[in-house]
This record gives C-alpha cells, sequence and structure tokens, in this order.
C-alpha cells in the first residue's frame, strides 16, 4: 500500500498533468487558428462519461493512460474538401500545420525548463548542527590539532561552517 501511496499515485498524478498540458496546447493552437476540435479526452476510449460545449465533446474515458485532442480533417483529409473545409485541419497551410502539430512537444519543452528551474529553487537540505566530522585519518594534520570524529566545525576563518562541503 506505501508502494501506491508514495510512488504510483504521484507518478501518475504528474503523468496526466503533463498529457494534459501538451493536449491542451494541441487543443489551443487548434482553435487559434479556426480548426474544429471534435473531442478533446482525458484517457482513452471506451468513454466513461461526457459533455458538448461549442460543437466540441469534453470526455473521461476508461483507460487512465493517455489524452487526446481529435480534429476536423486530422485522419481523414478528404474533409478538407467542401463549403465547411475552412474548419478543417488538412485544409490549413503546412505551417499553421506544423505549429499545432509541433506544439503539444513545445509546450513538452516549456514544462520541462519551469519544472527543473522550480525544482532548483527549492531549498536544499542543510545541517542544522553545522559541519560535523566523519572521520579523522591518522597522521593527518587534523589528529595533530586534536580534531576527532563527531566534532563539529562552527567557523573557519571566522566565516560560519553550515555543511561539510
Amino acid at each position: 500500500m506505501d508502494l501506491i501511496l508514495h510512488f504510483l499515485l504521484p507518478f501518475f498524478g504528474i503523468l496526466l498533468g503533463l498529457l494534459i498540458i501538451h493536449e491542451a496546447a494541441h487543443y489551443f493552437t487548434a482553435k487559434l487558428f479556426g480548426v474544429k476540435v471534435l473531442e478533446a479526452g482525458i484517457g482513452m476510449p471506451p468513454r466513461i462519461w461526457g459533455f458538448r460545449w461549442r460543437d466540441t465533446d469534453y470526455t473521461l474515458n476508461a483507460i487512465p493512460l493517455g489524452a487526446f485532442v481529435r480534429m476536423k480533417g486530422e485522419e481523414d483529409p478528404n474533409e478538407a474538401t467542401g463549403e465547411t473545409a475552412l474548419d478543417s485541419l488538412a485544409a490549413q497551410p503546412k505551417w499553421k500545420r506544423t505549429i499545432i502539430i509541433g506544439s503539444g512537444a513545445a509546450i513538452n519543452l516549456v514544462a520541462a525548463i519551469l519544472l527543473f528551474a522550480i525544482s532548483l529553487m527549492v531549498p536544499q537540505q542543510v545541517s542544522a548542527s553545522g559541519a560535523v566530522i566523519g572521520e579523522v585519518i591518522a597522521g593527518s594534520p587534523a589528529e595533530k590539532a586534536g580534531l576527532q570524529e563527531g566534532d563539529q566545525i562552527y567557523k573557519i576563518n571566522g566565516r560560519r561552517a553550515e555543511s561539510t562541503q
């Protein structure tokens, strides 16, 4: 049970969050360029629950790994012809299709940089007791000075010693 609570749930939660922002990038760039989004789903079909809003189905699906955005003309380029072709992915110029399809990867790159930057801003563990001598080598200057294993060093040359580094 500890494995599930401490490893698997956070892992799948983070994975789901990354999948959602990846697919949201496709969704918003498609909408920005006027491509009709038929469905935006979390999980993979079959569908468990969903609702329709502004000609898009928003769904929650049975297989919990994955997410997707299904656009008009994405699977069938024949949808790029006729009167309703303007809102089809296949009918868009190559540069727009490239941006729509590439936006997921681009947001993954931005998210990785942002998450690493945030993780580096989190304070690292600093010893509350300061620097502690772990070992004194026989014949070393430390031994000659009378230092012993377990001794604490509070200052070096007038500067506070917070850790062994």
